[in-house]
This record gives C-alpha cells, structure tokens and sequence, in this order.
C-alpha cells in the first residue's frame, strides 16, 4: 500500500521524447505559469493575476519564459517574458520545454505536476486552503522532492506576501 515512505518523489518518472531548444543566453532560465484551467472550481483562488504575478520578472539575470497556456496565455504580451505557447500543443511539447529549464515557478496547475514528475526544480504557489495532494502543513511535497511549496498566509486575501517571499528566495538561485 502506497503511503509517503515509498512514492516515487525521491526521482523524476518521466523523460521528455525530446528537448526544445530555447532562445536566451547562459543566465538562469525560469518558466512561469500564472493561471490555471479557467473551468477548475477554484481557479478564482490559484490563479494569480499577472499584473501581481509580473513583478517576480524584475530580476536581473533571468531570462523568463512562459508556460502559460490558454485565454491568460497572453496576459505577458509586451513584457521581457518569452512566450513559448506556439509550442506548448501537448504534454510531450510541454515537458520538452521545461527540461533545459533550470526552475519552474507556478501556481497549481497540471504544470506543477508535470514539472515534478519531470524531477525539475519547482516552485509551486498555492492557495492557504490548496489541493489536497499539497496537505495543509508541508513547505515540500511526498509527489515531487525537487518541489517547494509556497502558501498563501491563512485568513488573508491575495497574493503579495506569497509572492514576496518567493521573490526573496529567487536572487539565492542566481548565486
């Protein structure tokens, strides 16, 4: 019987069929989703709007791109963030973006999920009451071992001390 002492989190369990080569120089590269499935009945909570989302891309150093997927697929137009939808068509695509990647940061989505499985070190952002595969304590998660949990603070409304904290932590993975 499956319990947290035997998930396969320890590894990555999946291997893209091939990896996409991304424009951008040697710095850091970061994928970015803001928002999930428009139709998901707590997308209202997980997703984060990109004007408050946009402000992790103010960092030196980073070339950012874009995973987002759908009708906020273009909320990034006109910023510095590479938008790679054209190639994002399925899940195998998907997957061979993010694997020249050096993180992933998003909020939950099938993203997270595919990042984690790919043993791809992700930041995933959730809601103070989240899914239940994030449980309501953990700043890590049994699923994925190269995955970091950010919360939102319980009884407050929105995002910026989320994303505050994540933009804290940001600068040590250019170091």
């Amino acid at each position: 019987m499956p319990d947290e002492t035997n998930l396969p989190g320890e590894r990555a369990y999946l291997t893209p069929p091939s990896h996409a080569a991304l424009p951008g120089s040697d710095r850091l590269r970061v994928g970015l989703a803001w928002a999930g499935n428009p139709h998901h009945k707590n997308n209202a909570n997980r997703s984060i709007a990109w004007e408050q989302f946009a402000t992790l891309t103010e960092l030196d150093g980073v070339d950012f791109f874009s995973l987002q997927v759908g009708p906020r697929a273009a909320d990034c137009a006109g910023s510095e963030v590479v938008s790679l939808e054209g190639q994002l068509n399925d899940v195998a695509a998907t997957a061979a973006v993010i694997e020249p990647l050096d993180l992933v940061i998003t909020v939950d989505t099938a993203v997270a999920h595919l990042a984690g499985a790919l043993g791809k070190p992700t930041w995933v952002l959730i809601t103070a009451m989240p899914d239940w595969r994030w449980q309501l304590s953990r700043t890590d998660s049994p699923w994925y071992s190269q995955v970091k949990l950010y919360r939102q603070d319980a009884g407050k409304a929105g995002w910026p001390k989320t994303l505050d904290r994540v933009k804290q932590d940001l600068p040590k993975r250019l170091a």
